[in-house]
Formats: C-alpha cells, sequence, structure tokens
C-alpha cells in the first residue's frame, strides 16, 4: 500500500460524511492492507447527533481536531478571529510559548466552518474575539470541558450508546 492512497483515503474522511458501512469498510482495508489485526482497533468513530446544535459543534470541533492536528487546549484557545475560510482556507494557531502556527485546512471543513459561524451568529467582523467553541452560557470551552466531550464520546462507544 502507498503512503498517498492512504492519505487521499483518510483526507477524503470528514465526520459529516462518515457512517458505519464507511468506518468499517476502512478499518477492513487497513487490516488487509496494513496487516493492522482487530486487537490493534482499540477505539471506534463515535458520529455526533448533528441533529442538535450541541451535536453540530461538536461534529465542528472533532472535525477540526482532525484537520488541523491541534492540540486540545490550542482548540479551547480559538476564537473566531482565528480562522479565516477565504481560500486557502486556514486557523491560526497558539501553541506552547504562544508560538503560532498557521495550518491549512481542507475545503469540506472550511465548509463545514462556515456553516458553523453562520448557525451561532459569529460570521461578522463584531464576533472576531469570541471564541470558536462555547458551552451553553456562552463561555469559552475549557481544555477540560473539550476532554469532556472526548471523554463522553468513548463513554458511549463502550456502552452501545454512541
Amino acid at each position: 500500500m502507498k503512503t498517498t492512497d492512504f492519505a487521499r483515503l483518510l483526507s477524503s474522511f470528514l465526520l459529516d460524511e462518515l457512517s458505519m458501512e464507511r468506518i468499517t469498510g476502512f478499518l477492513n482495508w487497513l487490516e488487509a492492507g496494513c496487516g493492522n489485526g482487530r486487537s490493534t482497533h482499540n477505539q471506534r468513530l463515535t458520529l455526533p447527533d448533528t441533529s442538535t446544535r450541541k451535536g453540530r459543534r461538536d461534529q465542528m470541533l472533532l472535525t477540526l481536531l482532525y484537520d488541523s492536528g491541534a492540540r486540545v487546549q490550542e482548540l479551547a484557545d480559538l476564537c473566531v478571529g482565528s480562522i479565516r475560510l477565504d481560500a486557502p482556507a486556514q486557523v491560526k494557531l497558539f501553541g506552547k510559548g504562544r508560538k503560532s502556527r498557521s495550518v491549512l485546512l481542507m475545503d469540506k471543513t472550511a465548509s463545514l466552518l462556515k456553516q458553523y459561524l453562520s448557525e451561532h451568529g459569529l460570521d461578522s467582523p463584531a464576533h472576531y474575539e469570541h471564541p470558536l467553541f462555547f458551552n451553553s452560557q456562552g463561555k469559552k470551552l475549557t481544555r477540560q470541558g473539550i476532554a469532556y466531550i472526548l471523554k463522553n464520546k468513548h463513554q458511549d462507544e463502550e456502552s452501545g450508546a454512541g
């Protein structure tokens, strides 16, 4: 298996397009092509319930986490002004020591971000400093809040409630 084949397949996986069939197919492909046995599949993706506003937030959070390779704290610190949707779409992340880096985003992620910003009324310059991800009180999600979301997704998987 070529690395480019793997990268192409992986880049086509956005959370809003995944189904259990695609996930199972991908895991089977990994097992056959890479020699990864079922024992190495210690987690399965749990899809957020996108019929709810909170589920769409979680979907956006997980998609951006995947696409950007951001650390959880970098994601927690994002504000609307850190996002550029014009081509080439990118996100400006601030890491340890407040060092910044810009990460290009896939077109599909940018499209999902545009919908997310519009749904939450954050698509105007007046909201430049507003946190990108926030709780029900409108306050920025903390690193612990994001970890809680990820932990609950994992617990949902294990209990079969995913």
